[in-house]
């Protein structure tokens, strides 16, 4: 196999260190694949604890605006939905 420059001059002549080369350039494939991996699982569970937050705050303010008294209670809808 015919390496170009630098290449050849650090690729190692004889199958017995070349072979423990290779092993370690697939570890780091690897590594650098579950650092990825890890990053996106974070992202999706961040996405979902802010989903579960925001469930709380409007069944919060939902529970809130029903239990109000009527006169108060209407004008907080026109408010909320006004709001959009």
């Amino acid at each position: 196999m015919r390496l170009p420059g630098l290449a050849a001059r650090l690729w190692p002549r004889t199958l017995a260190a070349q072979i423990p080369l290779v092993v370690a350039l697939a570890l780091a494939v690897a590594q650098i694949l579950n650092v990825f991996l890890l990053m996106g699982e974070r992202q999706i569970a961040a996405l979902g604890a802010r989903a579960t937050l925001a469930e709380r705050v409007c069944t919060a303010s939902a529970l809130a605006i029903a239990r109000a008294p009527e006169p108060p209670r209407q004008a907080d809808l026109r408010r909320l939905a006004s709001r959009r």
